[in-house]
């Protein structure tokens, strides 16, 4: 089956990216700019998204709807969706547990859709390579071909729904948790008066870590609050 809409919930950085991938494959990949922000827009412009206004019509319009918004409002946008009637596919690309990609599966399912579970690992698509889509589900294999031809790269798995959200989750409990201990290390070190000389030290003893633990640190700072 050729995939021909696409719509995007709630874009903000990471999601634009992720629906501007799809516009290589997909023709019409759509986004609702009701209630959403100025600089929303402009992204949403950037990528070549087309704008289907509210919510309920993109639901409407959208063979492929895919969800990539703060992991405490997962179960708020798929409950926007599950309350109307959606016949294609609904992809959860949000950092959430297993158990909560399978509860919102259930809820989509009940609606009449159909579910793929998705776990985003990277930074934002600009280069290819860096990004990978993890899916997992019934209906994952046309979820990656949405995206062909894009920077996103796409990894399907044999498996069911709940692997690619834990596939995420322990992927970003090594990414996330070796900067929260850095940041805790270099708190205590600052507030001992010993923080210069830790990083002299990191540099004698590992090369470039000292360094690399600032900027860790700095990269996390815009998205700590989640």
């Amino acid at each position: 089956m050729t995939i021909t809409t696409l719509g995007i919930l709630h874009p903000a950085k990471m999601g634009s990216t992720i629906a501007a991938s799809a516009t290589a494959a997909v023709p019409h990949v759509l986004w609702a700019s009701a209630g959403r922000s100025s600089a929303t827009a402009q992204r949403a412009a950037a990528a070549g998204l087309e704008d289907a206004t509210t919510v309920a019509d993109l639901i409407r319009s959208s063979y492929v709807i895919v969800s990539v918004c703060p992991p405490h409002a997962a179960e708020a946008v798929a409950e926007e969706v599950a309350a109307r009637v959606l016949h294609g596919l609904y992809v959860d690309a949000n950092a959430i547990a297993p158990a909560r990609a399978q509860a919102i599966a259930s809820a989509i399912q009940r609606g009449g859709g159909r579910f793929v579970d998705a776990g985003i690992i990277g930074p934002l698509v600009q280069r290819p390579g860096m990004t990978r889509l993890y899916l997992s589900g019934d209906g994952a294999e046309e979820v990656a071909g949405c995206f062909a031809g894009s920077y996103l790269g796409t990894v399907v798995m044999q498996k069911g729904i709940g692997a690619a959200s834990a596939m995420k989750m322990v992927y970003a409990a090594q990414t996330k948790g070796t900067t929260a201990l850095l940041s805790a290390i270099l708190a205590v070190a600052r507030h001992g008066g010993v923080e210069q000389e830790l990083l002299q030290e990191w540099e004698l003893t590992n090369a470039g870590l000292g360094q690399r633990a600032l900027r860790q640190l700095e990269g996390a700072a815009d998205r700590a609050w989640r």
